[in-house]
């Protein structure tokens, strides 16, 4: 009976969490704090719901084991699109820190939050590194990139896979084409340097002698 509630909670959850992954760009830019935060409270509600439904209560046959994870990763899966919309914003209302901190507790219950963090990280380099994109979309990655940088970066000197993640960032060699540059600016009035240039001064790496930062 627990199996047939959890695949009824999937199916309920499972288009919703991939939603917040891949929402278009414009509307994760725009979205205010208010609505992120109901948004979040609503994907920690299915979360509970989740847990009630597929936890394995102390049952250790297979069946129960294999549920019970099954819950977690939708529940993980959840809380990353979650945590992408949060991070795809500028933080312009200094609700950035509350919110993240909020999915980084209960991403942490699943020692989920560095790999997470690392997906979304991923992600967002590859589609800032695509030229084939929108460019509403390299200018949201552009932002989560920006925002992993600024949120996390104190515990990229005391979190050995949260340095590695800037590293990543790093590594990536993101370069701001002329377009890019200029439609972010017109579209949220900042102009800054490469997540990877940034990246390297919060790594304290000493700048490459090829010059291909600006």
């Amino acid at each position: 009976m627990r199996k047939y509630l959890f695949i009824f909670l999937f199916m309920q959850t499972s288009f919703a969490a991939q939603a917040s992954i891949n929402s278009t760009s414009d509307q994760l830019i725009s979205v205010n704090a208010h609505k992120m935060q109901r948004d979040l409270d609503k994907s920690l509600e299915k979360i509970r719901d989740i847990r009630q439904e597929t936890y394995s209560d102390g049952y250790n046959d297979a069946e129960s084991l294999a549920v019970e994870s099954e819950g977690n990763d939708q529940s993980i899966e959840l809380l990353e699109g979650e945590l992408t919309k949060v991070l795809a914003r500028p933080d312009i209302d200094h609700a950035r820190n509350n919110l993240s901190n909020t999915i980084r507790n209960e991403l942490k219950n699943y020692s989920a939050f560095e790999p997470v963090l690392a997906r979304i990280a991923g992600r967002a380099v590859g589609k800032v590194k695509n030229q084939g994109l929108p460019l509403i979309e390299r200018i949201t990655a552009l932002e989560i990139l920006d925002n992993i940088l600024a949120e996390y970066r104190p515990e990229s000197k005391t979190n050995a896979k949260v340095k590695t993640i800037f590293t990543q960032i790093y590594k990536a060699d993101i370069q701001i084409d002329e377009d890019l540059k200029d439609q972010r600016a017109l579209l949220l009035m900042i102009e800054r340097a490469s997540p990877s240039e940034n990246a390297r001064i919060i790594l304290g790496l000493e700048k490459k002698s090829s010059g291909w930062f600006w």
